[in-house]
């Protein structure tokens, strides 16, 4: 996406993996295979209100591209 002009970031964490929940002892051993492949493979694309409709335009043919 970066190559087509479009910034992303990770897609989120789940609970389980997060140090501080795990620190506290909470989640130990468990996992959650839904939660962990869409943490893996997920992304955030720019989304938003202040986006103009040239900038969504062009962050879904940046996702075309990729996926197409």
């Amino acid at each position: 996406m970066a190559v087509n002009g479009v910034g992303t970031r990770p897609f989120f964490w789940p609970m389980h993996e997060q140090p501080v929940f795990q620190r506290m002892g909470l989640f130990r051993g468990e996992h959650h295979p839904v939660a962990e492949n869409l943490a893996r493979r997920g992304f955030y694309i720019p989304s938003g209100l202040a986006l103009t409709d040239e900038q969504i335009e062009a962050v879904v043919c940046a996702v075309r591209r990729v996926l197409g």
